[in-house]
């Protein structure tokens, strides 16, 4: 079996249909182009930890995404794969089933986090690693959470109501319904309405932020030359 790999849920960018908390108040342009931030973030966080990773996207492997952030089809590293059609539960533990048939672990996390940084993600798959843990998770502020592992493709997603603050004692409880050792991560806060971005841009984090953004867009017009 290989190394545990990370799994990157990723929606399409379609103006109005991502960030949608955030396009109420501050509108939907503003709210797609956070969306690219946050994953472009999210990436070069991912490549930093060199770890295998699976991108699933929502509707298409967009091939302008993979351009625009470096990322190389066909290349052994990383995946692309399309979500199924179903709920986030279901799409969750279909990418779970798919990934642990070739790695001895796996970590999911989304787009949503901006606090989780590359040295937070290998912490969290060492974690996992530990001979005596099944599963970890990254519980999030708003009750739910920003990134979950586990060894083996367990259904603790099941009967989850998602997209409430219950999301995350749900699942736990799912957790131990089935005996399995589990450990938190510490709690971090996802972006999902314009006082999250606010905050987020008036924290410490914000500085590194911002310098992988540039990194990252002087990367790509380093390629494009």
């Amino acid at each position: 079996m290989k190394q545990a790999a990370l799994i990157v849920f990723i929606k399409n960018f379609r103006l109005g249909a991502v960030k949608t908390r955030l396009a109420q108040t501050m509108g939907e342009k503003k709210a797609l182009e956070i969306y690219r931030q946050l994953c472009t973030y999210t990436i070069e966080e991912v490549r930093k930890t060199g770890l295998p990773a699976f991108f699933y996207f929502s509707d298409f492997i967009d091939p302008e995404f993979l351009r625009n952030n470096r990322l190389v089809t066909g290349a052994d590293l990383y995946q692309f794969r399309v979500q199924v059609k179903s709920d986030l539960g279901t799409r969750m533990h279909q990418a779970f089933e798919e990934v642990l048939m070739d790695h001895n672990g796996a970590f999911i996390l989304g787009t949503d986090c901006p606090y989780f940084n590359a040295h937070q993600i290998l912490d969290a798959v060492s974690r996992l690693e530990s001979k005596d843990m099944d599963v970890v998770i990254g519980p999030a502020d708003d009750g739910g959470y920003y990134g979950l592992g586990m060894k083996q493709s367990l259904d603790v997603f099941s009967g989850v109501d998602w997209s409430t603050d219950q999301v995350l004692e749900q699942t736990i409880s799912r957790v131990r319904d089935r005996t399995l050792k589990y450990e938190l991560l510490p709690m971090l806060n996802d972006v999902d309405y314009e006082l999250d971005w606010i905050r987020f841009l008036e924290s410490p984090s914000a500085t590194y932020f911002h310098e992988v953004m540039r990194s990252s867009s002087l990367a790509r017009d380093t390629a494009d030359e």
